[in-house]
This record gives structure tokens, sequence and C-alpha cells, in this order.
């Protein structure tokens, strides 16, 4: 065999491996892309899909603080929430529907829903726009919330800072229901130099002479969302109190301002929506729901009843109301 010939075939068999790695690289480029992108998809799927299947609310009833609340959270989030609202499923399992759908956390709106899903012992549960919850939350480690409550001091602080001049503020409390939250206001109000004159109700009907032991002894009357304090009746009452003792109210809504209120402390349920997600966030991130203590909602939206300043001697200036004969001096 010739040199030529060896050398030629050398030559031949070493463009041919050249070219077959050459051709392998390309392969394995092509596949290595192809795999990334497979997995990119699936990441990108998987992070989708969870968001839409992993998540339940279930809300009491359809109005639009519990849809904002909702909506906020969604936002947050960046996810869709399965959802389903008991007054308009008539008569269905509500447990045995969320069960089906194998969340991995429920979002609780009103007292109805979290009622119905608290007997659910093996998902975490993050309840809001509930009026003390605590007795429903007590025993059960899965659940935590965000009480409709404003924390007493961020109230009183408010309230301070739009009627600068009032010294006693009187309120009616059930100690069954609000007592918890009328001993941080008794803390409160005494770091803020206000004395708070709280007086227990057992039954709605004894609350007319209640409230006439306070006539000439407050400055204002605190109206919190007690369910024994604040009925139709009740509050027919307290409206005609404050309007022949002008004792201005300082109410939890703006609902209540046709019936002569002077101030409104509301919730902002956009911002609920928000809290509720950063708890639900830290759960789903691996905090254990029992570690997560229940919360006040954390905003509040503060309203003056322009149509009764005057009916109470006030003038309102930059969002800030002073006795007119003040003013004038």
């Amino acid at each position: 065999m010739s040199k030529s010939y060896i050398l030629s075939s050398l030559f031949t068999r070493t463009i041919t491996n050249m070219f077959s790695l050459n051709i392998f690289k390309t392969q394995c480029y092509r596949f290595f892309r192809l795999f990334t992108g497979f997995i990119i998809f699936l990441v990108f799927f998987h992070s989708n899909f969870a968001s839409a299947s992993e998540i339940v609310s279930v809300q009491s009833i359809n109005i639009q603080p519990y849809n904002d609340a909702l909506s906020s959270f969604q936002n947050n989030c960046n996810c869709d929430v399965k959802q389903f609202i008991i007054s308009e499923m008539y008569g269905d399992d509500v447990v045995m529907k969320i069960q089906k759908a194998e969340p991995e956390l429920i979002i609780a709106i009103g007292m109805k829903a979290l009622e119905s899903v608290s007997e659910i012992k093996d998902v975490p549960i993050v309840s809001m726009l509930v009026l003390n919850p605590q007795s429903i939350i007590a025993n059960n480690d899965n659940i935590t919330a965000i009480d409709l409550f404003i924390p007493p001091i961020k109230q009183l602080s408010e309230i301070m800072k739009v009627i600068p001049h009032i010294k006693t503020i009187g309120l009616l409390f059930d100690p069954v229901k609000t007592g918890n939250y009328i001993k941080d206001a008794k803390i409160a109000s005494k770091s803020l130099g206000i004395r708070l004159i709280a007086k227990e109700v057992q039954r709605s009907k004894d609350v007319p002479s209640i409230l006439q032991s306070m006539k000439g002894n407050i400055d204002a009357y605190w109206m919190i969302p007690d369910l024994t304090v604040v009925t139709p009746d009740t509050v027919e009452f307290l409206s005609l109190f404050s309007i022949e003792n002008n004792i201005p109210i300082i109410t939890f809504s703006r609902n209540y301002f046709n019936m002569g209120a002077l101030i409104s402390l509301d919730i902002d349920s956009a911002d609920m929506g928000r809290q509720a997600w950063e708890i639900a966030d830290r759960i789903l991130s691996g905090t254990l729901t029992k570690h997560i203590k229940m919360s006040y909602t954390r905003t509040l939206n503060v309203s003056i009843n322009h149509k009764t300043v005057k009916n109470f001697g006030m003038i309102a200036v930059n969002n800030m109301l002073i006795r007119a004969v003040a003013e004038n001096r």
C-alpha cells in the first residue's frame, strides 16, 4: 500500500470524524435548546395552573366590599382564584365542592363563609371581612383571620385629628362580643389622654336606659360594630339621643350618615385584600398557619358628614372640625 494512499485515507477519515463531531455538537445544542424551552414551558404552565387551582375563595354573599377585597387579592397575587358564593349555591354542599377542587389555600370572605369552611381541617384558611372571628379560629390551627375591626389606637388617633377638642368619648359594648376590643381601646385612650366611658350591655333592649345615663358626661359617642348594641331600634334611639343632647356620633360606616352621624371610620376593602394576600403568601411559602396571629385591618377611610357639622356647633377647616364659637373669637 502506497504512502499516498495511506495519507489520503487518514485525511478522509479525519475530515469525516470532524464533520460527524460538528453534526453531533449541533444536534446536542439543538436538543439542549429544545429541552431548556420545554422546562421553561413546564415551569410557566405549572405556575399558572397552580395559581388557578390552588387557591379557592368562598364568599358569604355577592356584595361590593367583598368583591373589592377579592379583586385586590387577585391583583396582588397575580393569579386566578376559583370562586364560590354561598348565597348563589342554592343548597349545594360548599365543603364538598371545595374539597373536590383540592386547593392549597382557602380565602373565606364574610362570617357565613368562615363558618362554612371551618370544618375543613387539612387546608390553610385566611379569613377577612369578619367581625370577631376569634370564637371560630380559636380551636382551628389551620385558620387565621383579619378582624374587621380597625385597631382602636388608629381609630382614636384619627378621631383626635378630626375633632381635637374632644376630651370624653362614650360607647356601649357587649363584653361577650367585643370585650377584648374594648380592653385594647381603654389602653389606647389612656395613651392618647382621652377619657373613655365604656358601659356594658348584655341585651339590646337595655341600650336606651344605659345610653341615657351618659347624658351630660360625654363629648361624643363612638359607635362600634357590636351586634348586641347596633340594631335598627337602637340606632333610631341613638339618633334621637344625639340630636336632643347635641352629642356627635362617630360611626364605622358612611351608611349611618343618613341618621345624623358626624364622622365615619370605614375599612378599606382593597387594602384588606392586599393584607390577605401577604398572609397567604407567607403560608404558601412554608409558614404554618398556626404561627400567624389574627390581625386587625390596617387602613381606614375617614369621612365627615358636612350636612351635620353645623348642627353640632362646629365648622370644617382642612378636614378638621373645630368649635364655631372658638373660631369666631
